[in-house]
């Protein structure tokens, strides 16, 4: 019987972390308008879906009501964690106290004739009599004739006299003195000290307004920061950069993965201990929840990576949401979660369309990608920003991608110059001078841009089902894009002919002189039941997953490589590295004792080469190749697997044609041909045809595809920095 091989490349299956977390964030919404002590009846409904879910409904029946439990669960355990700590009984006794409110400013400020003002405080607490209580509603703060106003979304201290009013009915605070402890440093333990000795040396090496504006940066504490340097940063759209935040943790990850990469640090060891400094700052800074947001959702990349093939860019988001929220459900209505949520989706949803608009307008792919990435942040959150505080900032579309490139190298250097001030405070002097001059020329900048007519204006109160319509149309521009890219790819994929499942001619005779890197396939007779390409034969790919998952499970033993390094390690990406180091373990005492690892380690080596093709063949193709083009036809466990399986789909799809540069159609026929090698030899090695044999040519093929890894990565850097240099022209 002829076996049916499955030519799908796209899948339309939903990503069950994402469904789960959208499900999981609808119910703690649903629990925030709910009225508290509601989850009994949450618990209730929820147990009775779960119970109706278990008669013989039918498939789509079945997931709904389990998806109606799933809902009221969340909804559940929002509803009882939203259960105030603090009762009416209690409050009484604290009526007509003085103590200290302390708390964050939502809303407005209301001002009266005789100079007082009117504002509300959430997330609050009383302290009174070396008591703490906590105030889990607003709490009514009125005070006369304060030294300035309250700005949205910061963190506030007010003292004064405490009354209770009716029940139900928020308690108000009659203040005499206001202070702003947004990012206030913690004054006990570990981190306490940490934080005064970094904002001492500081000030110590730095001028005033220079030192609060980089504690502002590195620690997160805006307190030294002068009220005109904040409305500068507010009315520039560029105050984000005051509270640590996702961007600090992402430049901090770029500078210690080059600065471990260039001292050769193994990567998972590199991986630990980018995630254990990663750790120890956000609890040194205190930041905010975009800080943890970041840090959640790198320690499940780094996880995720070494589990999942090609992990979707939206399940780190959606795992990291869920484990925060699981956590601290209120931080579902907190300003800072969801600004920084949103600007993450934004980049993966908008980046890619935005891109591909940039690169029409013929800008190089370099900056196409980072204007991509920055505006993809700052337009995806104006409506939130409109929404949370009633303002638009319109010079931030060009502010934040020219302060946000400075900033990757102004904060390296600011965390050099805190470190030197506390450990070498001599050395210190000789790179804060360099810092001040850059932090100058920053303010400079933004004064000119805060001078732009019209820049920034309020837009009053948006009603939430405005700003849910404008996320739905970009939405809808993103799926149209996608969708007319997926009918391009489709159509490629209805070929008459299957480029993966015909037999390529000996490449030794069409390699040379050619510059077209599509080969030249037999097709298969009829009566052919044997696979002709193990990638594309289910079966055959099932096996091969289940086989290298048993050999990860069965950690490697008596490994004794003494082999010499075939490619220089500083030229592969971390990916690649990684690979590198557990193909060189598997020598022939490894291969001799378990004959499997020989399956193993090729399935390494063709990953290898498929990792360096999958990093670096967008630079050379134009329109990029998007993420639908290069989809496994199979799910499969084994991400390196996974991976020599795009390389298979790659070298031998029409994407490649995208190239007009002949020497990169040379190396790519090249690699074609020795691939192919590789992959035949597979073949080999699953019908198991001479051992010995096959073990010879392994070694063989690990020589000639690195040493063509090697040519195609001199070819790429080389290409890189002529590039770079054309962008940079010398003056």
């Amino acid at each position: 019987m002829k076996r049916k091989i499955d030519q799908r490349i796209f899948t339309a299956r939903p990503d069950v972390a994402v469904v789960f977390c959208s499900i999981f964030v609808t119910g703690l919404l649903l629990a925030g308008l709910l009225p508290p002590g509601s989850h009994l009846a949450l618990a209730a409904v929820s147990l009775v879906c779960l119970g109706i879910s278990f008669a013989p409904w039918p498939s789509c029946y079945r997931l709904t009501i389990l998806a109606m439990a799933a809902l009221t669960s969340a909804a559940f355990y929002g509803n009882l964690r939203n259960t105030p700590a603090t009762d009416y009984q209690q409050l009484l006794k604290l009526d007509q106290t003085r103590g200290t409110v302390s708390g964050q400013f939502k809303g407005e400020v209301k001002m009266s004739s005789n100079g007082s003002i009117r504002f509300i405080l959430v997330d609050g607490r009383y302290q009174v009599d070396e008591q703490t209580v906590l105030l889990p509603g607003p709490i009514e703060c009125y005070l006369k004739n304060p030294d300035f106003i309250p700005e949205p979304e910061q963190s506030y201290a007010v003292s004064g006299s405490f009354a209770v009013g009716q029940a139900g009915a928020p308690p108000k605070l009659r203040g005499q003195n206001l202070e702003n402890i947004t990012g206030r440093l913690s004054p006990t333990g570990l981190t306490g000290r940490i934080q005064r000795q970094l904002r001492d040396g500081l000030k110590a090496v730095l001028p005033r307004r220079h030192a609060g504006i980089v504690i502002g940066f590195i620690l997160g504490d805006t307190s030294q920061i002068t009220l005109d340097d904040r409305k500068l940063f507010k009315e520039t759209g560029i105050s984000h950069l005051l509270a640590v935040s996702g961007q600090h943790i992402m430049v901090i990850i770029m500078f210690l993965a080059a600065l471990l990469h260039w001292l050769k640090v193994p990567p998972l060891s590199r991986s630990i201990f980018i995630g254990i400094f990663l750790t120890v700052y956000a609890m040194t800074t205190m930041g905010s929840p975009s800080v943890w947001r970041a840090l959640v959702m790198y320690l499940c990349v780094a996880v995720v990576i070494h589990i999942e093939a090609f992990p979707s860019p939206v399940r780190p988001v959606a795992l990291a949401a869920f484990l925060l929220l699981l956590y601290k459900p209120e931080l579902i209505f907190n300003a800072a979660f969801q600004l920084s949520f949103t600007a993450v989706l934004s980049i993966v949803f908008l980046r890619p369309p935005l891109e591909m608009l940039l690169r029409k307008l013929l800008l190089p792919q370099i900056l196409a990608r980072y204007l991509g990435v920055t505006l993809a942040a700052n337009i995806g959150i104006i409506p939130m920003t409109a929404f949370l505080f009633g303002t638009v900032s319109a010079s931030a579309l060009l502010v934040n991608p020219m302060l946000i490139w400075s900033f990757s190298y102004i904060l390296p250097v600011a965390f050099l110059t805190a470190f030197l001030s506390v450990i070498w405070p001599a050395a210190s002097v000789f790179v804060a001078p360099g810092l001040s001059l850059v932090l100058d020329g920053m303010l400079i900048f933004l004064d000119k841009a805060q001078a732009i007519p019209g820049q920034f204006f309020y837009v009053g109160n948006i009603p939430g089902y405005v700003i849910a319509f404008v996320y739905g149309l970009m939405l809808y521009f993103v799926a149209t894009v996608n969708r007319r890219q997926l009918q391009t790819a489709r159509l490629q994929e209805q070929a008459p002919v299957d480029r993966l499942q015909r037999r390529p001619e000996e490449e030794s005779s069409q390699t040379e002189g050619t510059t077209n890197p599509a080969k030249t396939y037999k097709e298969p007779k009829s009566n052919d039941t044997r696979a002709t390409n193990p990638f594309k034969h289910a079966p055959t790919l099932a096996a091969m997953d289940s086989l290298l998952c048993s050999c990860k499970r069965r950690p490697l033993k008596n490994s004794q490589n003494s082999a010499e390094p075939l490619i220089p390690l500083h030229l592969l990406s971390i990916d690649s590295q990684n690979l590198y180091h557990l193909m060189l373990e598997l020598d022939r005492q490894s291969f001799a004792s378990e004959p499997e690892r020989l399956l193993q380690s090729h399935i390494f080596l063709m990953s290898l080469a498929g990792s360096e093709i999958l990093n670096r063949i967008s630079t050379h193709l134009d329109p990029p190749p998007s993420p639908g083009e290069i989809r496994v036809c199979h799910p499969v466990k084994d991400r390196h697997l996974a991976t020599a399986v795009l390389a298979e789909l790659i070298l031998h799809s029409s994407i490649l044609t995208r190239s007009r540069s002949e020497s990169f159609m040379m190396l790519i026929a090249k690699g074609q041909s020795v691939f192919n090698r590789a992959r035949r030899q597979l073949e080999r090695i699953l019908e198991q045809v001479n051992f010995e044999e096959s073990v010879e040519q392994h070694f063989s093929l690990r020589r000639d595809l690195l040493a063509w890894c090697t040519e195609f990565i001199e070819f790429d850097n080389n290409y890189r920095s002529l590039e770079n240099t054309r962008l940079r022209p010398e003056q």
